[in-house]
């Protein structure tokens, strides 16, 4: 290969690099399908070829195919390790000698691997722990070169650990077996692990932050535990749960730092001692933090469901195993707080794995974590996070963390040496993280997706991106690229001459020669032409407008001026007399001079006058438009302009302005995309509302669909007979009626009081909004304990979910809404144009109206006063009123809000019927039993009755002489069944407190005291 193409490691001195990249063979050359063919196609041939069993079945099939499926899978597998393709092929190997890299002192080994001959990576590691076989020279650079003395296959001992080990460890994963493993390994002496770990005692990798430092490993694990707490983002009031603690030191540093309460989980006695320790060395409250020496399961068991806000996991799950891992999920996700966070560090291969990838992982399984398996892909573990319910919100690849960690770890095992028996424990799986086979995850996951896409504040209308995670720029009001166009319009006004001040000037003109040409209109006599040539209609004036011709919006000013030579512009001029004469003196009679002479004309009248530029801007433009007016080619100045001579003598000058049509552009199109955005979040609101209201209807259901103790009354029933049922055990009608009357009553988005009547502010609705969710937990419905039924907690999020997503509509649109009327103020104020609001178009037709109706619209539909934006116009007194002409921007989504409130008002309230719409006029309780009047009015049977007895026989409602006359064809049967079905507490309450007045006044009538005690003579 040509050195020049040969890969160059990068050289930062946070990392030692490595001098090649990974060469053994890959997963290209293993096929699992290949693979499933041989071990069905084996047995299929033997049975086809062997006369002593093909004349067999089905079952000798099977016999055969278990006979001879392990056996297929070795020979497979050793030989595609032996001889399949290389991945890589950029860099080659030194080709040197076996006795280069490593000394073997075993005779017979070394009759076997000598030279060129390279020896299995199973029998080096083996036999190097028995003192066959040494390095020569430094373990890791020697490794580095791995790939020129060693080789990566399967071995006999190698199916051996897999069949009797590996597999049986994967499949019981007991809680014994876990224990003796976890307490084999880490139990050895703190010492022991001091050795290559150091003072943090911390056995996950660390973080490099600054990889042009040589950071060391306590600055590694300091910034890793950084990390971790800002990623939980950890609070005083937060209760964290580290499982897999090791030593406690990320327990310690979160309770010290972060003052929040903190537990760790280890089976490991030695490190629950430590730990335990260290707590109190550094100061920390025992009521702050501990470290527990359990299994996480029996932890799981014991502690309720959202124990812990912030849970931290940090490569412990290689220990849980394949089998478990679900479980294990399912367990953290339980244990974990709605709107919680767990941080999950794990190690695993590349999906894309080859034979050396699998070499280490048996490697490591045997030797560092047995019982462990760090071999899981990124891919698989996100699908069994996603599968236990959590969401993924960040993850971070730690491989060349995990590496650079690595070899720190080995820089203090060779400091060691001396006190180590073995150096090589630890080392020999550095190389795989370098090379990028192995690597590490850190994964950022929530329960709750609403809990982290929620607005924390409107501060300004430029943060509105950073606090909507999940809007796209596109549907937001692009404020500092209108802003950058506010001032090229500027530029491009100040470039013509027209300053604001002087443009402000011109349009005042047009608005005193609009009210001049009205009162024309108002006489007949035809001397009033000249009265025009007063000096308020000579005076040059503009009128701002947009291009009626033009199907986008395009503004444009028209200008109009009095050609010099005109009778009258001698009565009026807009400049001062020294550079009227002076231009004057320039102007000829004759079209044919006026047409040779226009550039020098327009040169020195520029140049003239007392360094105005304004002013003569406008000279020029007249002389200019005067120039056009028998000419057949104008210059290339006059390009900008067109000119068209009226019949009065006033000539007219149109100037297109081309970055106030991009300001407008812009604008229109953010509008009318925020438009349609408001629109599909209506639309989506409206399909989880309805689908919310089926929840809660099958969860909150009368007695009659949840009990058969149900029966309906009718006329033919016994009126003493009729009695109401109870509530059944399956329903949570009773629970889903207090939460609606609790939030009725928290009015969140709007008061319906007579004084404050309409919609509150943002600040008021997070206020209820919270006061609403305090008062839900207080009665025990947000924890669940009052509902009967699973469903119903579900749904109850999903309401609470609903009213966040309200809110952050309120925001969402109150920032766009600012940024709107800002720069339409800004723009207003800059170039002195102003916005043509609908007084404007009442007073021109035509050109004039196109921008208002385009634009005003989407702004009044966004709920903007266009009277606020001219800063130089007067305040239109009447009120805004104009026919949208583009449907796409006609809804109203300035109370989109308001709209998603009515709809939960309109469709998920009256799934619950209220008891004030069934309640008695007289009594206000409940209309129990219900008697209709022949008037139309309503009351329950116990007020008529007394009514009756009193002789008071008009309606108390309506005056209407029907109580008297009522009777037992009176009775609402309908209704009262609806009561006895909706109703069955209140109906049975109220149907025992009418039993018991009754009986009272039977009492009173047979002269006995209903207070009475009794007495027994």
């Amino acid at each position: 290969m040509s050195g020049s193409r040969e890969p160059k490691p990068t050289d930062y001195p946070a990392i030692k690099n490595a001098p090649l990249v990974g060469l053994a063979e890959g997963n290209g050359s293993f096929n699992n399908l290949h693979l499933a063919f041989l071990v069905l196609f084996v047995p299929w041939l033997l049975k086809r070829m062997l006369p002593l069993v093909n004349r067999g079945g089905f079952k000798t099939y099977v016999f055969l195919l278990i006979l001879t499926g392990i056996p297929t899978t070795i020979a497979y597998w050793t030989v595609m390790s032996h001889y399949g393709a290389r991945v890589n092929e950029k860099v080659q190997l030194p080709g040197k000698n076996i006795e280069e890299y490593i000394t073997i002192k075993d005779a017979e080994l070394k009759k076997l691997y000598s030279g060129r001959e390279k020896i299995p990576i199973q029998v080096f590691h083996d036999a190097y722990f028995e003192g066959k076989i040494d390095f020569n020279g430094d373990v890791l650079d020697i490794m580095e070169q791995r790939h020129d003395w060693a080789k990566f296959t399967m071995t006999m001992e190698l199916f051996k650990y897999v069949l009797t080990v590996l597999i049986p460890d994967v499949i019981t994963h007991s809680r014994a077996q876990d224990e003796d493993q976890v307490r084999d390994h880490y139990d050895r002496g703190n010492d022991f692990y001091s050795w290559f770990l150091g003072p943090r005692m911390v056995y996950t990798s660390g973080v490099i932050l600054r990889p042009n430092e040589k950071e060391t490993l306590e600055q590694l694990q300091d910034n890793k535990l950084a990390l971790v707490c800002s990623k939980l983002d950890l609070k005083p009031t937060d209760r964290l749960l580290d499982i897999g603690c090791g030593w406690g030191t990320l327990v310690t540093y979160a309770a010290k730092n972060y003052g929040c309460d903190a537990t760790g989980v280890t089976l490991a006695r030695n490190q629950t001692a430590f730990g335990t320790n260290r707590i109190k060395e550094n100061g920390v409250p025992e009521d702050k933090a501990r470290i527990l020496c359990c299994d996480f399961r029996d932890l799981a068991e014991k502690e309720g469901k959202g124990a812990y806000t912030k849970i931290v996991a940090l490569e412990m799950a290689e220990h849980v195993g394949i089998r478990r891992y679900q479980t294990f999920l399912r367990q953290v996700y339980d244990l974990l707080d709605d709107d919680g966070l767990f941080v999950f560090q794990v190690a695993g291969f590349r999906q894309c794995w080859q034979f050396e990838d699998l070499i280490w992982g048996l490697f490591m399984n045997k030797y560092i974590f047995p019982g462990a398996d760090a071999s899981c892909s990124l891919a698989w573990v996100v699908s069994q996070l996603q599968s236990a319910g959590f969401e993924v919100k960040n993850i971070d690849v730690l491989g060349v963390h995990y590496s650079a960690t690595l070899y720190r770890w080995y820089e203090n095992w060779v400091s060691n040496k001396d006190k180590v028996i073995e150096k090589y424990d630890v080392l020999s799986f550095g190389p795989a993280y370098r090379q990028g086979s192995c690597s590490v995850f850190q994964i950022t996951l929530h329960k709750n997706l609403n809990a982290f896409h929620r607005i924390a504040g409107v501060d300004n209308h430029a943060s509105i991106h950073v606090k909507l995670d999940k809007e796209p720029l596109e549907n937001a009001i692009q404020y500092r690229q209108l802003k950058k166009l506010v001032n090229q319009v500027v530029l491009e006004l100040s470039s013509l001459g027209l300053s604001p001040s002087l443009l402000h000037e011109l349009l005042e003109n047009d608005k005193a020669a609009s009210v001049k040409g009205k009162e024309k209109e108002k006489h007949d006599d035809g001397i009033l032409d000249q009265i025009q040539s007063d000096s308020t209609l000579t005076q040059p004036r503009a009128v701002y407008e947009a291009n009626s011709t033009s199907e986008k919006i395009e503004p444009r000013l028209k200008i109009w001026i009095t050609p010099p030579s005109s009778p009258v512009a001698e009565r009026g001029s807009f400049v001062n007399s020294d550079e009227t004469s002076s231009v004057d003196s320039r102007e000829t009679s004759h079209s044919d001079q006026a047409t040779n002479h226009n550039e020098d004309t327009l040169e020195s009248s520029a140049i003239s006058g007392s360094g105005n530029t304004n002013q003569s801007l406008l000279w020029a433009l007249q002389r200019r438009a005067s120039g056009f007016s028998n000419s057949e080619k104008p210059s290339s100045v006059g390009t900008l302009f067109q000119g068209i001579e009226s019949e009065s003598r006033h000539q007219e000058v149109v100037v297109p302005l081309v970055s106030d049509a991009a300001f407008f552009q812009l604008l229109s199109t953010a509008l009318i995309s925020l438009s349609d955005y408001l629109l599909a979040l209506h639309e989506d609101f409206v399909d989880t509302l309805t689908k919310l209201s089926k929840d809660i209807g099958s969860t909150a259901r009368p007695v009659s669909s949840a009990s058969s103790s149900f029966h309906a009354h009718s006329l033919l029933s016994h009126p003493g007979a009729i009695r109401s049922p109870s509530l059944s055990n399956k329903s949570d009608l009773y629970s889903w009626r207090e939460v609606f009357q609790l939030y009725v009553e928290s009015e969140v988005f709007e008061d319906v009081g007579e004084v404050n009547r309409g919609e509150r502010s943002i600040e008021e609705c997070e206020k209820r909004l919270k006061i609403f969710a305090e008062r839900v937990t207080k009665r025990g419905l947000g924890d669940g304990h009052e509902f009967k039924l699973k469903q119903s907690q579900q749904a109850l999020e999903t309401f609470l979910k609903l009213n966040v997503f309200i809110l952050n509509i309120k925001k969402f649109q109150l920032a766009n809404a600012e940024a709107t009327r800002k720069i339409l103020k800004k723009h207003a104020k800059r170039t002195a144009l102003p916005f043509p609001g609908p007084e404007s178009s009442s007073t021109r037709g035509g050109a004039q109206e196109r921008l208002a109706d385009i634009l005003l619209p989407k702004l009044q539909a966004m709920g903007l006063d266009v009277r606020n934006f001219n800063s130089t116009a007067e305040n239109n007194s009447k009120a805004l009123s104009m026919t949208g002409t583009i449907p796409a921007v006609s809804y109203a989504f300035s109370s989109l809000p308001r709209v998603l409130v009515q709809a939960i008002g309109e469709t998920l309230l009256p799934i619950i019927p209220h008891i004030d719409d069934y309640s008695c006029a007289i009594c206000t309780n409940i209309a129990f039993k219900p008697i209709r009047l022949n008037c139309g009015h309503l009351f329950c049977v116990r007020c008529l009755v007394k009514m009756q007895k009193r002789g008071q026989g008009d309606c108390p409602m309506c005056r209407a002489p029907t109580v008297l006359i009522a009777d037992r064809s009176n009775v609402d049967w309908a209704l009262l069944n609806f009561m006895s079905d909706w109703f069955p507490v209140e109906s049975r309450a109220k149907l025992k407190q009418s039993e018991k007045e009754a009986m009272e006044e039977q009492m009173i009538e047979m002269g006995l005291d209903p207070n009475q005690k009794c007495v027994i003579m």
